[in-house]
């Protein structure tokens, strides 16, 4: 992404604007519609997501890398908490039909394993790297 670029996060399986809970750049995820510093509530790079809008280590929160998200700074195997491929996310460590929680594609979020337009918990507007499309999908 650019650092003018940005991409609108949408409650629901719609492109309403009073919908719109989260918008992100190239490094910050802000609540709501608007890029306003004091909105930050997460900052990201290639492979970690802090909390707030400073890049300390001590903030760490999330590790990632192009299959799993760790909680915290390492990645250790015992802190993994999903997995993800091209469509699913899984719960864990391991890619178990049983343990997908999320099924995405290029523009919504759904809950669960099928892609039915009534599970549509996100829209996306715009392109956003997987790891941080599978995490803001959980906020």
């Amino acid at each position: 992404m650019s650092s003018n670029a940005q991409t609108q996060v949408f409650k629901g399986r719609y492109k309403n604007p009073s919908d719109v809970i989260l918008t992100i750049d190239d490094q910050y995820i802000y609540k709501g519609r608007y890029k306003n510093q004091s909105d930050v509530i997460l900052t990201f790079d290639r492979n970690h997501v802090y909390e707030g809008r400073y890049k300390n280590q001590s903030d760490v929160i999330y590790t990632f890398d192009e299959k799993h998200i760790y909680k915290g700074r390492y990645k250790n195997q015992s802190d993994v908490i999903y997995t993800f491929d091209k469509t699913y996310v899984y719960k864990g460590r391991y890619e178990n039909q049983s343990d997908v929680m999320l099924t995405f594609d290029e523009n919504h979020v759904y809950k669960g394993r099928y892609k039915n337009q009534s599970d549509v918990i996100r829209t996306i507007d715009g392109k956003l790297p997987t790891p941080i499309l599978v995490l803001i999908s959980l906020l």
